[in-house]
């Protein structure tokens, strides 16, 4: 197969891209039309504290738990779009997508260990006019028709409910966060087969797209451009959407080498379904998403397979959403498959987009800094000559990985203020394994502070407070605080069953946003 470059991609979607600006004067000077221009800015300051987490060392001398952390970042995102709206059935809208993110810190308040430094996030202190902080995410040019559209340029790649691939929008049932998405530099091409038909009147009958695009990754959870990752996916979906259902498949085929040589080759299937209604003032909204990857990979090794391991991985949700007025609940139930034999020769444990927000505590902050751990274990000089190639792929970086979970949160909202409510239960659909301590076992499945191996991951509970107020010209200022504790169930006791103790996390916002 033929891997193109990094460089090659990127450069025909520069090309490609200024051809399609220089052509714009051109046009607009030959046709009609009416042009709008809308933006969006927000400022966002966050400061994350978390509890102390229980994460041993790789010996009973080692520490036993890492200290509690306070971590500050900011981020200015701001873009708009300028929109030509022609008006003609097969040329109807030219427009001009562009978005940045500016990002100043993490900043560290309370330092982190540096065994956490397979996490990127966790190990960074960095100030704020380091370049590699800030992001285009988006600069495209788009043409849009009753036949379909073409995209060229710097995009966000997202599908369905975002378990593989996510906007980094910030959506309202969620706790916490969200900090960046997919971003990739893309060439598209969606066409709407019933709009060649007559005069466009079938596309109310069958409004089917199919879509097909080409990516070179410039920054998502599996590559970052920046680093000296190189990745490389080509894209093809078929969506059916009606005004109350939406369904589709999507198949993407990915090829990457990181910065240590290391590679990747997968394919991932993908089908999603929307079903929204409304009964008289209550709005219902039943979705689905689930999916399967395969393939082969080079970045982790085993005494069973030296050279490359499988992948064979799977994940799905669901999500049920009731809202009347401005009181809602949304229940989601999903899967990460997991992988309790880290010595054979396939890779199962599947980690959901970073930016999939599932409670805040359990996968988002006390999982990440276990896991984080796990690796600098690995690698201990006392029980390993350096940790094996890859391995820093375990951190979960927030991710959710290897486990089910059912969660509810219910939303109110009162005048300016918006309150939120919810709970997490969750397990995982096989033993929960630390790899460190299995491989000091024997190969006996043993859980990340040295018990026995178990299903059962615990529960957390969580409550959010927002508060809106306008200002005025289009701008608002947002402040909210966000708190969760997570109760850590079987998977995380000691060799003696002694259960870990809970964990704690508190993130407080302020942002000024503007819309115009």
């Amino acid at each position: 197969m033929y891997h193109p470059s990094a460089t090659r991609w990127r450069a025909w979607a520069v090309v490609a891209t200024l051809l399609a600006l220089g052509a714009f004067p051109v046009g607009a000077s030959a046709l009609p039309g009416v042009f709008a221009f809308e933006s969006k800015a927000e400022a966002r300051t966050t400061s994350t504290t978390v509890s102390a987490i229980e994460a041993p060392g790789a010996s009973p001398e080692d520490i036993d738990r890492l200290p509690p952390s306070t971590m500050i970042e900011s981020r200015l995102r701001a873009g708009g779009a300028l929109t030509w709206h022609l008006g003609h059935a097969w040329l109807q809208t030219l427009a001009l997508q562009v978005q940045a993110d500016l990002f100043a810190g993490p900043r560290w308040a309370e330092g982190v260990p540096d065994r956490l430094s397979a996490d990127a996030l966790l190990s960074a202190d960095r100030s704020p006019w380091q370049l590699d902080q800030h992001l285009v995410r988006r600069l495209a040019l788009e043409a849009d028709g009753r036949w379909g559209r073409i995209a060229v340029g710097r995009q966000v790649s997202t599908w369905g409910l975002g378990l593989l691939a996510q906007n980094g929008d910030d959506e309202p049932y969620q706790f916490g966060l969200k900090r960046r998405g997919a971003v990739v530099d893309r060439a598209q091409l969606a066409l709407l087969p019933a709009g060649f038909v007559g005069d466009g009147s079938m596309l109310a009958y069958l409004p089917l797209a199919l879509v097909f695009a080409a990516d070179d990754v410039v920054d998502d959870d599996l590559a970052r451009a920046r680093d000296g990752d190189s990745a490389q996916q080509v894209i093809a979906a078929a969506l059916l959407r009606y005004p109350e259902l939406e369904f589709g498949v999507y198949g993407v085929q990915r090829w990457q080498t990181d910065r240590l040589g290391l590679g990747l080759d997968v394919n991932v299937g993908d089908v999603y379904a929307r079903w929204k209604h409304n009964f008289g003032k209550t709005k219902v909204m039943l979705a689905t998403e689930w999916l399967m990857i395969r393939g082969t990979t080079t970045w982790f090794r085993t005494a069973t397979s030296p050279s490359e391991l499988n992948v064979a991985q799977h994940g799905g949700m669901v999500r049920l959403r009731v809202q009347r007025g401005d009181v809602g609940v949304q229940i989601d139930g999903g899967l990460a498959s997991g992988d309790e034999s880290p010595f054979d020769d396939t890779i199962s444990n599947f980690k959901m987009a970073q930016d999939m927000r599932v409670g805040l505590v359990l996968f988002g902050e006390m999982w990440r800094r276990q896991s984080a751990n796990i690796v600098t274990n690995l690698g201990d000089p006392r029980y390993s000559g350096g940790a094996p190639a890859g391995a820093d792929r375990f951190a979960s970086n927030g991710s959710i990985t290897g486990a089910r979970w059912l969660s509810a949160t219910v939303r109110a909202k009162v005048e300016r203020l918006t309150f939120l409510a919810g709970v997490l239960a969750a397990d995982a659909p096989t033993l929960f394994v630390d790899p460190h301590r299995t491989g000091l076992a024997g190969g006996k499945p043993t859980g990340p502070r040295g018990g026995a191996a178990s299903h059962d991951l615990g529960w957390e509970f969580d409550a959010a407070v927002q508060y809106d107020q306008p200002l005025g010209g289009g701008i608002s200022l947002r402040a909210r605080m966000d708190l969760g504790v997570a109760l850590p169930g079987a998977a995380f006791a000691d060799a003696n069953g002694v259960a870990s103790a809970a964990a704690g996390a508190a993130v407080g916002q302020l942002a000024l946003r503007g819309r115009w």
